[in-house]
């Protein structure tokens, strides 16, 4: 899929290059939350709820410093 979606990338206009990668980088961040979270559900664990909401403060954290 790699090859693929490079090739597809070209096709892009580049005024639509920042949102694209905005939302890559959001469904990497959904997916890799979703995998987080779904572990604490089994059981709940501060080793991975700690983290969570300490890199959901420092996004917030940038977001105004930006």
């Amino acid at each position: 899929m790699y090859p693929i979606g490079s090739a597809l990338a070209a096709f892009i206009p580049a005024n639509f290059h920042t949102m694209a990668i905005a939302f890559v980088a959001g469904d990497f961040t959904y997916i890799c939350a979703g995998d987080l979270l779904r572990e604490n559900h089994k059981k709940f664990n501060t080793r991975v709820v700690i983290p969570v909401v300490l890199g959901g403060l420092v996004a917030v954290a940038l977001n105004f410093l930006g």
